[in-house]
């Protein structure tokens, strides 16, 4: 499941904050919570020259040596937040609280990085995300990739043991899909958003372990996977410790139709009842967003989002490198241009 590939790449990190008031969000105090964060990281422009650049609506920054945009958009954009049809586990009532937002703010990676450096990138997008939480509280976040929504207060706990302790903020970038059908006690959990990482997702087919516990399990998989890049395509048994082992399955598809996935079916135990199977799940939709409504000619808003970000950063990197002075004001021109146009619509 390891990517041998270190030439090849992954899509830009980005993360989403809904805000319940109308911010304005200067290039120095961001700079400030980063440091506190992170007292050594090195923060300048786009290619290690220069200061981060302030636009109206945005601000356009590296941190050791990640390029990334901070967009501040003074409108609600309730589409963007959308779960789609499976629960969000970590903000079950974020579509009664989102009624509330005013602003929003994307955190993205200006353009595709290594896939070998996927998690130090997406961390460097997290500690920006917290960054802007210690200064305007958000009322959650949403990591794009995942399309996972989390609440504000449980981002925090996730953002500080990520930066005391390094442990990887593994409910934050994955998301959890449920295929367990009441009253059964066992069922099938998946995750969504390994993929940005080089790993298929992952499905736990469980026998005896209840809802909770195959919950865990995804998780702990997922987090030891980002951690140490196993278990590999080499092996068809892992174990979950202090949880179950399981068989590993490869499939080009699985249970909730979003690509390729490794199938963990848990093994029977010494102690198993000698009628134990693998639960049946049948008639599970296949998991979509908002996003995946899009008619073909249009374009979803965070793709949109990163599309144009990208297309800035590209072109500040064609110039020749002693005109990146002049460049770096023409980016922020350009930045607003395009920004304030869809902000005048979307505030109509």
């Amino acid at each position: 499941m390891s990517s041998t590939d270190t030439d090849a790449t992954s899509p830009p990190s980005s993360a989403l904050l809904p805000f319940a008031g109308v911010h304005d969000l200067r290039v120095a105090e961001v700079v400030a919570a980063i440091h506190r964060l992170h007292p050594n990281a090195r923060v300048t422009f786009w290619g290690g020259t220069a200061e981060p650049a302030q636009a109206a609506r945005g601000i356009l920054l590296s941190v050791n040596g990640l390029d990334m945009a901070i967009i501040h958009q003074r409108f609600a954009a309730p589409w963007a937040f959308d779960g789609g049809n499976q629960r969000n586990f970590c903000w079950q009532n974020a579509a009664d609280e989102l009624a509330r937002q005013k602003s929003h703010m994307f955190v993205m990676e200006a353009g595709r990085g290594r896939l070998s450096q996927s998690v130090a990138r997406a961390g460097l997008v997290t500690t920006v995300a917290d960054a802007i939480a210690s200064i305007y509280p958000p009322m959650g976040v949403r990591w794009e990739w995942a399309k996972n929504l989390m609440r504000a207060d449980h981002f925090a706990k996730l953002a500080a043991e990520f930066h005391a302790r390094g442990t990887i903020p593994v409910a934050l970038w994955i998301r959890l899909l449920s295929a367990y059908q009441p009253p059964a006690t066992a069922g099938v959990v998946g995750t969504f958003g390994l993929q940005t990482f080089g790993s298929p997702d992952v499905e736990i087919h469980a026998r005896r372990l209840d809802f909770a516990a195959t919950m865990s399990a995804a998780l702990s998989y997922a987090q030891a996977w980002l951690a140490t890049g196993r278990p590999t395509w080499d092996e068809t048994v892992t174990t979950i410790e202090g949880i179950a082992t399981f068989s590993i399955e490869r499939l080009e598809n699985g249970l909730f139709n979003i690509g390729p996935v490794a199938k963990l079916t848990e093994l029977e135990s010494v102690d198993a009842p000698s009628d134990s199977r693998v639960a049946t799940v049948a008639d599970v939709e296949p998991f979509r967003t908002a996003e995946d409504r899009v008619s073909a000619e249009s374009v979803p808003y965070g793709t949109l989002l990163l599309q144009v970000a990208g297309g800035i950063r590209n072109a500040f990197y064609a110039k020749p490198k002693g005109t990146w002075g002049a460049a770096r004001v023409e980016t922020t021109r350009q930045l607003d241009g395009f920004f304030a146009k869809m902000e005048a619509r979307d505030l109509k």
